[in-house]
This record gives structure tokens, sequence and C-alpha cells, in this order.
């Protein structure tokens, strides 16, 4: 399947007195091995911290044939989603003939280079840089099916969420959840992401994960946002939905203390500090007590 995706990325504590943090979203392609013959909408919801929950009978698409995190099909086959006139179902097809292992690196839109069971989930590959990671179908609440990214070790999550490509925005019924594999990072630049990604808070509230930026290098302050990751690096998308903008985030000085070297903090923009005429101020329900915007 070669399919036009978009990735959500949503953050645990939904409402902020800022407004509601939004959601992060980024283009992608997929080739995978579900939805005959329809493109999808993937999104994601960040958890973490999860290690175990149950296993099985958990996609919101299910069909007589098998079931999607299972993958209990006969030998030699696999389960996919399939597309029909009545809607989506899984289905049993001959397995994948690629071998590359969850959490390894793909490039969608090609012939499928996964193992059986696995989905290449993804941004687009540029030349040879493989950029998507082989997924497995997942439950919500089990983070156990998706072992660690290949080679790099970055822990898998399950939070991806997929979704018809005939649906747009959030708050659909997705057709199954699968594995993301991201990096950790530090804000302000203290440990950064690479090019073209932002560091952003995580559900639990405590970490950070790096993810892609729509139309890098992103949407400058004060501008409209809609999603997390429509802001440049060192950004948030602050507000209600469909009307946030983008606001720089700062260091609190003097609150809870943070999970980095305040020491690397610098009085400038994207490091910490903020733009000449406005001050660390704002402060966000859900946020640790040492990030704050500017005002």
């Amino acid at each position: 399947m070669h399919a036009n995706r978009c990735i959500v990325l949503l953050a645990t504590l939904s409402v902020w007195s800022a407004g509601a943090w939004l959601a992060a979203c980024s283009s992608s392609d997929s080739d995978g091995p579900s939805d005959a013959g329809s493109d999808a909408t993937v999104d994601g919801a960040l958890d973490g911290g999860r290690d175990s929950g149950p296993r099985g009978h958990c996609s919101a698409v299910q069909g007589p044939a098998c079931d999607l995190v299972l993958q209990d099909c006969p030998e030699g086959q696999e389960c996919i989603v399939q597309g029909t006139d009545a809607g989506y179902v899984t289905a049993c097809v001959g397995a994948s003939t690629g071998n590359r292992p969850a959490g390894a690196s793909c490039c969608p839109g090609r012939a499928n280079q996964c193992a059986a069971g696995l989905e290449c989930i993804g941004a687009a590959c540029s030349g040879d840089a493989a950029t998507a990671r082989c997924t497995p179908h997942c439950c919500q609440d089990d983070d156990g099916v998706c072992g660690a990214s290949v080679p790099e070790g970055f822990p898998g999550v399950c939070e991806i969420l997929v979704y018809p490509n005939e649906d747009s925005g959030v708050g659909r019924t997705p057709l199954y959840h699968a594995c993301s594999y991201k990096p950790a990072c530090k804000p302000f630049h203290i440990q950064s992401c690479g090019a073209g990604q932002t560091c952003l808070l995580q559900r639990d509230g405590t970490s950070y994960r790096c993810n892609d930026i729509v139309q890098p290098p992103g949407k400058a302050v004060g501008q409209p946002c809609s999603f997390a990751n429509h802001c440049a690096d060192g950004l948030a998308c602050l507000g209600p939905p469909d009307a946030g903008i983008c606001r720089t985030l700062c260091y609190l000085r003097g609150g809870e203390p943070p999970p980095f070297d305040a020491s690397a903090v610098r009085d400038e923009p994207g490091y910490g500090g903020c733009q000449a005429g406005s001050a660390c101020k704002g402060t966000v329900t859900g946020f640790p007590g040492y990030l704050g915007y500017c005002l």
C-alpha cells in the first residue's frame, strides 16, 4: 500500500491553562499490508511508561478471518486490513517476503521490506536513507509488543492510530494502533534533535522526544497553528483546537528542578529565554514547573 498519512502526536494532558495543547502532525507515506486499495490517515497518542496490557481483539476494525495484533492467520499468511463496500475488515493474505524486524528502518511506497505482520510507517525515504520503521500492530495499553528500534534501541510506544483516508481531523474512530520509535531529546537545545525536527514534551509530562516538523523549519512565533509540530523547534502550539498560536517555550527559574543541567540554559529565545520585550511568565496546567512560555 502506498498512502499519504498524517501522524498526529497527542499530549496526555489535553487542556492547559493557556488553552488546549494541540496535536502534532506530519505528512508521511506508508507501504504496508493494511487497507488494500485505500489510503489512510495515521494519528498517534503519546502514552509512555506502559509495559504491559491486553493483547489482541482491541482494534476497531475486526473480521472473522483474523486479529491484527495476534496475527493468527494460518502458516504462510498474515492478517491485514481490507476495504470493502461494507467497510473495513481483516483478512488473511499471503505473508510478506520481507525480513526486517520490528523497529528496523524501511522505505514506505516500495516493496514491503518488513517481516510478515509488520507495517512500514513513517516519512518517505530521501534517496537511500530509510526514515520509516517496521511497526507491529498493538493495543493502546500495551507497549510490550513494540520492542525497540533497530539498531538504536529507542523504546517503542503504541501511539500511532491509523484512520481511513476519507476521514480527517482528530476524534474519529481509528482502524487500529501501531508502534512508533523516536529518539529522546532535552528542551532548549540541551540535547537537540536532527534537522527538521522539534523536541516535544510527551504525555507523561516529564520526557521529551523528537518529532518531524510539518514543513520545516516550522511556523514562527505568533503564527497560527493546529498541531504541536507545526511550530519551529523551541516553540509550542498553544490555544483551543484549530486556533492555536506558536509561542516560545522558556525556563521558569526558581520552580521545579528540571531533569537537565539548568546551567546549560541560555537567556535567548529557543534556549530557555525570551525575545526582547517579553518575559517567561506564562504557566500551563500539565507542564512541569520549570517550563513556561513567553509573554
